[in-house]
C-alpha cells in the first residue's frame, strides 16, 4: 500500500519533454522577433517558475535547496523529467526534520490518498539512507557528452555580466539559463540559426562551480517581511488579472512589474495592488488604456503628466515605496506609513491594503 502510493507520485510529471516543447513553441509564437538569448531567458524563467510552484510551502531557504538539487540531479544528468516523487525524495534527504514533519504531510495529502500520512513519510524516511542513496543520480559528465557547439561557450561568457547586473530580478534565472544552454541544445538550436562547432568548450566542473554561485540575493529594505518579495503563482495571477480585463496581464507589463518587484525586494502583490487602487488595473476597455498602462502607478502625479514606459514607472514606484518605508514607527501600518507621501488621499492605504489581502486570498 505504501509503495503503491509512493509510486503514484512518480506518475505526476512537473517537467517533461512534451512540456518543454510546448514552452519553446509558445515563446517562439509570442515573441518571434526576440533573439535566441532573450528566448532562452524566457524559457529559463518558465522552468524556474514551474519548479517553484510545484514545491511544498517550505521556507525560502529550503525551497532553494530542493530546487537546486532538482536542477543539478535531474537536468545535469540529462534526465529531462522531474516528477513529484523527486520532490518527495529530495525533501526527505535535504530538509530539516521539523519542515518534513510539519509541511510535507499536507503536500503529500494533496497529491495522493493515504490513510496515515505520518506513517507514510516515516516509512520512507527510514529508507532514505539505503534506497534513496542507491538510486540518487551522480553528476559526473564530461563536457563533450552534453554539448559540442559554441552555444555553451557563448552562454558562459554572458554569465559574468549577468552576475554584475544591477537588476537583481534576472539573476535567479541564470542558473536555469546555464542549464538550458548546456543541456537543451536542440531546443536552443531550434530558436536560432545553426552555430559552428568548436572544441573550445569549458569543462563540466567549471559549469558546476558557476552554478553554485548563482542563487538570487535580494536587497535589504525596511518593509516588513510580508511585504517583501515572495515568489507567487504567475499563471494564477495572470488569470486573475485577465478576469478583470486588465491590460497588465499582457506583456511586457506583467513580466516587467514582476521583475521590478524582485529587483527592489517588494511583494509583487503590493505593486499590483497600487495599480488596482490608482487605475483599477488598467481595463483594456478604457479608450486610453494604451497610455495609462505606461504609468499605472500615477508616479509624478499622474499618467497624463508623466507618460513614460512600464519599466521606468515601475522602478520609480518601487523606489518610492522603499524610500517611504524608512523610519516607520514600530506600530504604524506600513502601507499607511507609505500613504503619507505617496498619495494625497488619506484613505489610499485602505484601498491598497484591501486589494493586497484580496490577492493573497484569491491568487493561490
Amino acid at each position: 500500500m505504501l509503495q503503491s502510493a509512493f509510486d503514484h507520485l512518480s506518475q505526476e510529471e512537473i517537467i517533461n519533454a512534451k512540456r518543454l516543447k510546448e514552452i519553446r513553441e509558445s515563446i517562439h509564437a509570442l515573441h518571434p522577433t526576440y533573439t535566441s538569448k532573450q528566448k532562452a531567458t524566457l524559457f529559463a524563467k518558465e522552468i524556474y517558475n514551474i519548479i517553484e510552484h510545484a514545491l511544498p510551502n517550505y521556507s525560502d531557504e529550503s525551497k532553494k535547496s530542493v530546487r537546486s538539487a532538482l536542477l543539478k540531479r535531474k537536468l545535469l544528468s540529462n534526465d529531462k523529467t522531474i516528477n513529484e516523487k523527486d520532490i518527495f525524495e529530495i525533501s526527505l534527504e535535504l530538509l530539516p526534520s521539523d519542515e518534513v514533519r510539519t509541511i510535507l504531510p499536507s503536500w503529500v495529502e494533496s497529491k495522493i490518498e493515504i490513510e496515515n500520512v505520518e506513517e507514510f513519510i516515516e516509512h520512507f524516511h527510514r529508507l532514505r539512507d539505503t534506497t534513496f542513496n542507491e538510486t540518487a543520480v551522480t553528476v559526473n559528465l564530461d563536457a563533450s557528452e552534453i554539448i559540442n557547439t559554441s552555444t555553451l561557450t557563448r552562454g558562459l561568457k554572458e554569465i559574468e555580466p549577468l552576475k554584475q547586473d544591477k537588476q537583481q530580478g534576472n539573476r535567479k534565472y541564470v542558473l536555469v539559463a546555464l542549464l538550458i544552454i548546456a543541456i537543451f541544445v536542440p531546443i536552443i538550436k531550434m530558436m536560432e540559426k545553426p552555430v559552428s562547432e568548436t572544441t573550445d568548450v569549458p569543462k563540466i566542473g567549471a559549469v558546476k562551480e558557476e552554478i553554485s554561485t548563482l542563487e538570487p540575493k535580494l536587497p535589504a529594505n525596511d518593509l516588513p517581511d510580508y511585504l517583501q518579495y515572495k515568489s507567487i503563482n504567475q499563471e494564477n495571477l495572470r488569470a486573475w488579472l485577465h478576469k478583470r480585463e486588465s491590460k497588465l496581464a499582457e506583456e511586457p507589463y506583467f513580466s516587467t512589474i514582476l521583475s521590478v518587484s524582485q529587483e527592489f525586494n517588494i511583494h509583487p502583490f503590493l505593486l499590483f495592488s497600487i495599480t488596482g487602487q490608482e487605475q483599477a488595473f488598467v481595463p483594456r476597455t478604457h479608450e486610453r488604456a494604451n497610455e495609462i498602462v505606461n504609468n499605472p502607478f500615477n508616479v509624478f502625479h499622474s499618467w497624463e503628466d508623466f507618460n513614460t514606459n512600464i519599466e521606468e514607472s515601475s522602478k520609480i514606484a518601487a523606489r518610492t515605496i522603499v524610500n517611504l518605508s524608512k523610519d516607520r514607527p514600530e506600530k504604524r501600518d506600513p502601507i499607511k506609513w507609505i500613504n503619507r507621501k505617496y498619495a494625497e488621499d488619506p484613505n489610499w492605504w485602505v484601498g491598497v491594503s484591501s486589494i493586497f489581502q484580496t490577492m493573497n486570498d484569491e491568487v493561490k
